[in-house]
């Protein structure tokens, strides 16, 4: 499942975040798996753009994204910041 919402703001500038849950499992056991597998994935996004010109503008987000697997191989945390810039047309 996902859930998102935006917020406008003064300044041409926009809020956002995101949050999205998924549930993988798989109909194989990989070679060196103890047990067939299975992910549970979170990830969550904070950010806010804001438009700096007539089409062209800033973004900045942060994003965490969590992985727990029954395959310790698959298991990780990460956690990424973006900066980007964008145009529109």
């Amino acid at each position: 499942w996902s859930i998102g919402g935006e917020v406008k703001m003064e300044w041409n500038a926009t809020a956002y975040a995101r949050a999205r849950f998924v549930l993988s499992s798989y109909d194989e056991r990989e070679t060196l798996a103890p047990e067939e597998r299975a992910d549970n994935q979170k990830q969550f996004t904070v950010g806010v753009n804001k438009i700096l010109a007539k089409r062209w503008g800033m973004d900045v987000n942060y994003q965490r994204t969590e992985n727990v697997s029954t395959f310790d191989l698959y298991e990780y945390n990460r956690d990424v910041l973006t900066l980007s810039t964008f145009l529109t047309f």
